[in-house]
C-alpha cells in the first residue's frame, strides 16, 4: 500500500489531474456562489456577445436586431445567449488546464488572454452560424446547436489546450533550457 501510496506522489499525470480539478473546482465556487449569483459578469458576456455577433453579420451585409442578450434578423425568432452559452465555463476549464500543466509563467499569462479570446471569438463565430441557421435552415437548428456548433467550439478548446502543451511547456525548447529531470511541473 505504501508502494502506491508513492509511485502516486510521484506520478506527474496524477498531480496534473488533482492540480486541475482542484482549479476547477475553484472557479466553480466562485462562479457559481459568487459571480453567476450576482449576475453581472453573465449579463456582460451575454451583451457583448450578442453585439460583435450582430456587428459581424451586419458587416457581412446582413440586417440583424439585437437588444441584450438576443439577436434576431427579420421576422424569424431570435437566439438568446444565456449563462450557459456565454462560454464563461469553456474559459475556465481552459485556464484550469493552463493551470494545471507545467509552463512558463510569461507564456501561460499570454495563453491565458489570446486563449480567452480566441474563445469568445469561436463563439461569436458560433452565434452567427446559430443566427444563420434560423435564416436559412430553421428545421436544422437544434442540429446546429446541439451537435454541429458544439462539437467545433469545444474542439476550438481542445486545440488550444493541446497547442498550449506543445508550445507553453517549451517543448521544443533547447536540451539546456527543458526540464532536466523530464518530470512535469
Amino acid at each position: 500500500m505504501s508502494e502506491l501510496k508513492i509511485s502516486i506522489k510521484h506520478n506527474p499525470a496524477f498531480k496534473f489531474i488533482l492540480k486541475a480539478l482542484c482549479v476547477y473546482v475553484l472557479w466553480y465556487i466562485l462562479y457559481n456562489m459568487t459571480l453567476s449569483p450576482a449576475g453581472w459578469l453573465d449579463s456582460w458576456a451575454e451583451d457583448s456577445l450578442v453585439l460583435a455577433s450582430g456587428r459581424l453579420l451586419t458587416t457581412l451585409g446582413y440586417t440583424v436586431f439585437t437588444r441584450s442578450n438576443v439577436i434576431w434578423m427579420h421576422n424569424l425568432s431570435g437566439i438568446e445567449v444565456t449563462s450557459g452559452c456565454d462560454g464563461l465555463t469553456a474559459i475556465g476549464l481552459f485556464i484550469s488546464f493552463l493551470v494545471a500543466y507545467p509552463g512558463d509563467m510569461m507564456r501561460r499569462l499570454l495563453m491565458v488572454l489570446s486563449g480567452s479570446v480566441l474563445i469568445a471569438t469561436g463563439n461569436i463565430m458560433r452565434i452567427c452560424v446559430l443566427t444563420l441557421g434560423q435564416l436559412y435552415w430553421p428545421s436544422g437548428f437544434n442540429f446546429l446547436h446541439l451537435f454541429l456548433t458544439e462539437i467545433l467550439f469545444d474542439g476550438l478548446v481542445l486545440a488550444l489546450c493541446v497547442f498550449w502543451v506543445n508550445w507553453g511547456s517549451g517543448r521544443g525548447r533547447s536540451e539546456e533550457t527543458a526540464n532536466p529531470s523530464g518530470a512535469l511541473g
